[in-house]
């Protein structure tokens, strides 16, 4: 075996398969580098969207939590652009509103350490905050959000 590894069509052989092993490598980190980056530019560009529809919902939370009007809200939003999902959650993570099939909501409760992390971060912060996704049950996305008042109290996150 070792008198293949000597000869050059043995070397040749290594060479080239190591140069396609950092090739590989190379493919995997760009790949990653590529993903991280569109996450945390789609979170910059996203990030006084919660806040800003925030103010749309003001009326179907100003006594209670008006679930229709919310519901029809969410539709409009999510109609307008569908790769924004939307949901209103309690100070413990559980969902008080989404608009999404039920059967696609995987999770009913998320961490609520990401949206505190997010709230007490700079909009500059280097890399994007991760949060539950409520349509998977271990996976995360990045997000956004905001505090929001239900019945003049705050109550919940949007």
């Amino acid at each position: 075996m070792w008198n293949k590894l000597n000869s050059l069509y043995g070397k040749v052989s290594a060479i080239f398969l190591l140069l396609l092993l950092i090739g590989a490598v190379q493919l995997r980190i760009f790949l990653q580098t590529s993903m991280e980056f569109a996450a945390e530019a789609d979170q910059k560009l996203n990030h006084d969207l919660a806040r800003d529809l925030a103010k749309h919902f003001e009326p179907f939370l100003a006594d209670s939590l008006d679930e229709v009007g919310i519901g029809h809200s969410f539709h409009d939003l999510m109609v307008m652009n569908p790769r924004v999902e939307l949901y209103l959650i309690d100070e413990a993570g559980g969902l008080l509103a989404y608009f999404a099939d039920p059967i696609k909501i995987k999770r009913m409760v998320v961490d609520i350490a990401p949206v505190q992390t997010f709230l007490a971060a700079d909009a500059n912060a280097p890399r994007a905050i991760y949060g539950d996704d409520p349509r998977s049950p271990d996976k995360h996305k990045p997000s956004s959000a905001t505090p929001v008042l239900i019945g003049g109290k705050q109550q919940g996150y949007l």
